[in-house]
């Protein structure tokens, strides 16, 4: 259940477009998966990944890289299920629409 509720403050913050502030969170909840007895090793092994991924994608915004994240996400696309997998592209698709249009105009 913790992690549920971290998970759904990882996702506000990077809603919120608080990307900076996202580092250090999402460092937070790494480690708390990571040292925490109580998670199965399903629970990690799903979980990892998207942590992984989430971490990438911000950093990749921050530093304002659309052709990273578009090799991103044709990795992603071809990696096992993980955790929020699919929400993950979803934000890929919508960055990258939003930077279609800033280039259009």
């Amino acid at each position: 259940m913790k992690t549920n509720s971290k998970k759904l403050q990882l996702l506000n913050f990077f809603e919120l477009g608080y990307h900076n502030e996202l580092i250090s969170l999402i460092d937070s909840f790494k480690h708390f998966i990571q040292r925490e007895k109580l998670i199965g090793e399903t629970i990690k092994k799903r979980n990892l990944p998207f942590i992984k991924y989430l971490s990438e994608l911000n950093l990749l915004i921050i530093k304002n890289k659309p052709d990273d994240i578009q090799m991103m996400k044709k990795k992603l696309e071809n990696s096992e299920y993980f955790v929020l997998k699919e929400w993950l592209i979803s934000k890929i698709d919508i960055y990258l629409s939003k930077q279609k249009v800033k280039v259009l105009k």
